[in-house]
């Protein structure tokens, strides 16, 4: 019975100190997220997006937090990116719903205006086509049949 407790003493001490490293792990994580923001903001007002850019998007990556998505895509607009600065204002809206942020109301704007920018394809397909066509799957196919 000594020997179970024990065990169990030592298998909670592990975990406490793999607990701990963890801990430190996400400190060091959001302590280098936060460099990494310094360092894309000084880059960004030097008009320096190319670098800004690459760091603002790892300052996410190790500690997501809405501010770094929203300057990430202000970034990539003015790199030219708009479809990646849209995708970030999607994931940033996601983030602001989920957190009840007041910034949504801009977000929302910010998401309106990249949709005029926006790319589109557009397929038309005459409604005499074949049902053979190679553009439409097997299984649009054997729906239209």
């Amino acid at each position: 019975m000594r020997v179970g407790f024990l065990g169990l003493l030592v298998a909670l001490g592990v975990e406490s100190v793999g607990g701990t490293a963890l801990a430190e792990g996400s400190a060091q994580e959001k302590a280098m997220a936060s460099q990494l923001f310094d360092d894309a903001e000084r880059l960004f007002a030097a008009q320096n997006f190319a670098q800004a850019c690459p760091k603002y998007a790892e300052s996410h990556r190790l500690d997501p937090q809405l501010g770094s998505l929203l300057h990430l895509g202000e970034c990539y607009t003015r790199l030219g990116r708009t479809a990646s600065a849209w995708a970030s204002f999607k994931d940033a809206l996601e983030l602001a719903l989920a957190r009840g942020d007041a910034r949504e109301a801009r977000i929302r704007q910010r998401i309106a205006e990249l949709e005029l920018h926006l790319p589109k394809l557009v397929i038309l397909v005459p409604l005499t086509a074949p049902c053979r066509s190679s553009s439409r799957s097997s299984s649009t196919r054997r729906a239209l049949r």
